[in-house]
């Protein structure tokens, strides 16, 4: 078991949109305390752009500050706990300003960019030999976003608005030589210009084959489309862009698969009607054999927003791909996709969200959704602790 902590911290929630406050509550065990000569615990909130750029020997860097608040919670002698008790239990809240990029953190063989914040509570020791104690808790920030925050209420009513398709065609042979077959493959979705986090946004997927000029009793029709969900691939992909002085660096990343599509899970309604034959106007017993398959879902977005600061930037797009048997037998889709948090600061007052925080249940508070950040942004050591 653990011993006691002089100092811990507990958060309200693990996703803060900017213009907020950031609230939550410090335990102090004041006896504790008074043992390690703490005279005074404060609360301070961090926001730093890291960017990194390798160069043939050495590693070229910048850090920008995007968040400096800070509040005195206690000073030794100010509060005391009731008398059966060590423990003193303490609010804060700090302000995020309301114009700040998204948490992010991204890795690269050649460089890095990351977008951290996190909240400190520092139990200050005078003294030249004496170190403060110390805990930190990170924590995820979006941007504000009313005009997304709106297309998330109606898409989570049900989208009754205009569809949108991208479509690709293309004509392929089997082999080197022979008839060429068409396929096309076509994607309907809403016709919205941003894409909110963490709201199901409705698809369909429709793949259409149609052999070269074949006999009907023909056996081995060519090509045929994929009727398994995991046989699509429907992924997301990220470019990220970062700068250090004059040096500029990019790179591309894959995300994941989304819609139940790939290697990713949910939910895949399909249909497959059965093959119809073309016959050829010419020739009754030659024509074209058509093939479709329809994959209707959804599919939710956990990254961070795609944004443009400073020192980096981040955009996004899908990319959908349908493989044929034979060799680079395929048709793709590229769509770009611009994502928004949907998020907007609460209308509660400051003094609301302090008052809130005596409702925190356990350790910490987690709300349900979760962005996708890499385990490296929720370290603590990562963090460039100031000393100050």
């Amino acid at each position: 078991m653990a011993p006691p902590a002089a100092i811990s911290v507990k958060l309200g929630q693990n996703i803060w949109v900017a213009g907020s406050f950031v609230h939550g509550i410090v335990d102090l065990n004041v006896r504790l305390l008074q043992e390690e000569q703490v005279e005074e615990v404060h609360v301070k909130l961090r926001g730093i752009a890291w960017t990194a750029i390798n160069g043939a020997k050495q590693a070229h860097r910048r850090q920008v500050e995007l968040v400096r608040a800070d509040t005195s919670v206690w000073t030794r002698g100010s509060a005391y706990p009731r008398p059966d008790s060590h423990m003193l239990t303490l609010p804060f809240q700090l302000p995020l300003p309301p114009d700040l990029p998204p948490s992010f953190a991204c890795d690269h063989s050649r460089g890095s960019g990351t977008i951290q914040y996190y909240v400190e509570v520092v139990g200050s020791r005078p003294g030249a030999l004496k170190l403060n104690r110390r805990v930190a808790r990170p924590i995820a920030v979006l941007p504000a976003d009313p005009a997304g925050s709106r297309l998330k209420e109606v898409l989570e009513g049900g989208w009754q608005g205009p569809w949108r398709t991208s479509m690709d065609d293309k004509m392929m042979r089997r082999g080197f030589w022979g008839g060429y077959a068409d396929v096309e493959m076509k994607l309907v979705y809403p016709d919205i210009t941003i894409s909110p986090l963490f709201t199901n946004i409705p698809f369909a997927l429709t793949i259409t084959t149609i052999s070269k000029p074949v006999k009907k009793k023909t056996s081995n029709v060519w090509p045929t489309p994929p009727l398994r969900p995991r046989d699509i691939e429907f992924q997301l992909r990220r470019v990220v862009r970062v700068s250090v002085g004059l040096r500029r660096l990019h790179w591309r990343e894959w995300m994941g698969s989304l819609g139940g599509l790939g290697s990713s899970q949910g939910r895949v309604d399909v249909e497959s009607p059965d093959k119809e034959w073309l016959p050829s106007k010419d020739n009754p017993s030659v024509g074209r054999w058509k093939q479709q398959v329809t994959f209707s879902s959804s599919f939710q977005l956990h990254c961070p927003p795609t944004f443009e600061s400073e020192t980096m930037s981040a955009d996004y797009h899908i990319v959908v791909r349908a493989h044929f048997e034979g060799f680079f037998k395929r048709i793709t889709l590229r769509i770009p996709l611009v994502a928004v948090s949907g998020m907007e600061p609460p209308v509660s007052s400051p003094e609301d969200e302090l008052i809130g925080t005596s409702d925190i249940d356990g350790p910490e508070y987690i709300n349900s959704d979760t962005l996708d950040l890499p385990p490296s942004y929720w370290r603590v050591s990562r963090l460039q602790e100031e000393k100050a």
